[in-house]
């Protein structure tokens, strides 16, 4: 199964975030925007391209040499929920996770509203793992909240299929 995840900006956080069929939507109650919410960047050349992680911004790999694989929208019939690109955690080149930092306070309420399609993804907020999610054909939106425990919190997506 493929996941797909996609960030996209709005007031506060909002970050939706393609997981090859996921799309998340993180709103902590800080001011900040995710950084690349929609993978807009780089830009992919064709239906899908890999690129080391260290060239996404905003985002994190299970190291500095991971590969994460970005997909244009359409691709495989999959459209992305905002913008023209979404990151798959299972497409064979990625190593299973990805992750951004968000800044935050002790006592920060952080929800991630996020969409998922055919697979199973796991999501942690900073130290909490707030549930493991399992879709079949379509979108479909997710919502978890954790409260942040330090000044930056991690919001990490692990494939579990």
């Amino acid at each position: 199964m493929n996941n797909n995840i996609a960030f996209y900006q709005g007031q506060k956080l909002r970050a939706l975030f393609f997981l090859l069929l996921l799309a998340l939507l993180l709103i902590p109650n800080i001011g900040f925007t995710a950084s690349n919410g929609s993978f807009e960047s780089p830009r992919v050349s064709g239906a899908k391209q890999p690129y080391p992680a260290s060239m996404i911004s905003g985002w994190s790999g299970a190291s500095a040499n991971s590969i994460i694989e970005l997909f244009n929208s359409g691709t495989n019939g999959v459209s992305a929920v905002k913008g023209n690109q979404f990151v798959s955690l299972s497409s064979g080149y990625s190593q299973g996770y990805i992750c951004q930092d968000v800044p935050s306070q002790v006592g920060d309420k952080i929800t991630v509203s996020f969409y998922h399609h055919s697979g199973k993804v796991a999501l942690k907020i900073g130290n909490t793992t707030v549930g493991t999610y399992t879709t079949g054909a379509g979108w479909k939106k997710y919502t978890a909240t954790a409260v942040a425990s330090g000044s930056t919190t991690r919001i990490h997506f692990t494939d579990v299929s």
